[in-house]
């Protein structure tokens, strides 16, 4: 069975919300060092603490945690768009309209 590593996105979050190693460990309830080794890819957190960054960060857990590769979420913004019939206005012909996110 191969291992697979768990990856984080803890520092970039921390950073994000604009705290500390300190002020997140407080508000996980560990120490600056278990935030620390969890950033650096060291230790691995525990159920429970993975899911205490988070609400702590408010995120969910799995915008901080991921096995394997970082996959991009960036599609084009042509995917976002409403179909044609939507920006028409014509309610009756989006009233059954299904968007396509290919």
């Amino acid at each position: 069975m191969s291992s697979r590593l768990l990856h984080t996105r803890v520092r970039e979050w921390r950073r994000r919300r604009g705290m500390t190693q300190a002020a997140l460990a407080s508000a996980a309830g560990v120490t600056r060092q278990t935030i620390i080794a969890i950033e650096k890819g060291r230790l691995n957190p525990s159920i429970s603490l993975g899911l205490a960054i988070a609400e702590s960060l408010q995120t969910a857990v799995e915008d901080l945690f991921f096995l394997g590769e970082p996959v991009s979420l960036t599609l084009p913004e042509a995917a976002f768009a409403p179909p044609a019939s939507v920006e028409s206005g014509n309610e009756e012909e989006s009233a059954g309209a299904v968007w396509d996110f290919v």
